[in-house]
């Protein structure tokens, strides 16, 4: 990484709420903080809603030292699935869930 340099960051998924009421959340967590850097949040319609989550976050560089970014997901109660429903996978495992990350000089 190049100090003065931004990280577009780029996360999607599929989540599926089973309950009204529930919300599914998404977050982005960098090393081993504890507030995350960024995050969407979608209201569960039932059992058989399946909804595309994503979201994109600017990061200036601001250390040359290695760093680790982790999703987190889950939901404020009850259950949630990502790319499927509580039977398994939807498309037989074929639904993507993406993280793309990269670096632009300034």
């Amino acid at each position: 990484m190049v100090l003065g340099s931004s990280l577009y960051i780029y996360f999607s998924c599929g989540i599926n709420v089973r309950t009204n009421g529930v919300y599914g959340i998404a977050a982005l967590f960098q090393d081993a903080a504890d507030d995350a850097i960024a995050s969407v949040v979608m209201s569960g319609g039932g059992t058989l809603e399946y909804d595309s989550v994503f979201f994109q976050h600017v990061l200036p560089v601001t250390s040359t030292l290695p760093t680790t970014f982790k999703i987190r997901g889950g939901p404020n109660m009850n259950d949630i699935f990502f790319n499927g429903f509580a039977g398994g996978p939807i498309f037989n495992g074929a639904a993507k869930t993406t993280l793309i990350i990269m670096e632009v000089a300034p």
